[in-house]
């Protein structure tokens, strides 16, 4: 018999504005689905659970993303990864070991699907607020690192940035230590 597959899905803007949803009611939800081991770290939408061996990635990723939109009321963008692959992109990222300063940040951005091109890296923002530093594959990439140097300029700045850089995408960040210690509750659970 087929071994069951162990996901992260990452939910893209949850719990910001009307976008508001339970951890406790998506666990609930997602069983409902049919998943097993199902599991949340923090109130911002990052979840892993178990799928039998016969489901699809792909099939995965609707399902939860239709019983969110019939349980919730609105549609949430998912990315999803299995556990081992999340554990790929986030030990492997080209972060520094050095102490970062307040205002530095290292960010990994999960992408839902590869971009059509990348920019040469590293690629510098135009405000010099942070530089996207490597990507988990050189072509195929489904996750950046980034680097940041002001956080107070990221959060009004970024997006229309990511949009410069990248084009128009789907993609939901997490900081580097939010990332780690999500793989540690997927594996753990």
């Amino acid at each position: 018999m087929p071994t069951p597959v162990r996901y992260v899905a990452l939910l893209a803007a949850v719990n910001v504005g009307r976008r508001q949803m339970k951890m406790e009611r998506l666990r609930e939800v997602i069983r409902a689905v049919g998943f097993d081991g199902v599991g949340t770290y923090i109130q911002t939408g990052n979840l892993f659970f178990t799928a039998p061996a016969s489901t699809t990635a792909d099939s995965v990723q609707r399902q939860i993303e239709q019983a969110i939109s019939t349980e919730f009321g609105f549609g949430v963008e998912t990315v999803l990864h299995t556990v081992a692959d999340f554990a790929r992109i986030v030990e492997g990222g080209p972060f520094s070991a050095d102490p970062l300063t307040p205002d530095e940040r290292q960010l990994i951005v999960f992408l839902r699907r590869p971009p059509a091109a990348l920019p040469p890296l590293p690629a510098p923002s135009s405000n010099g607020s942070f530089s996207i530093i490597g990507a988990d594959a050189p072509t195929g990439a489904h996750a950046l690192y980034v680097q940041i140097a002001d956080a107070r300029t990221w959060a009004r700045t970024s997006p229309a940035e990511m949009k410069r850089l990248l084009g128009p995408m789907t993609t939901t960040g997490r900081w580097r230590h939010t990332s780690e210690r999500i793989l540690a509750a997927a594996q753990g659970a």
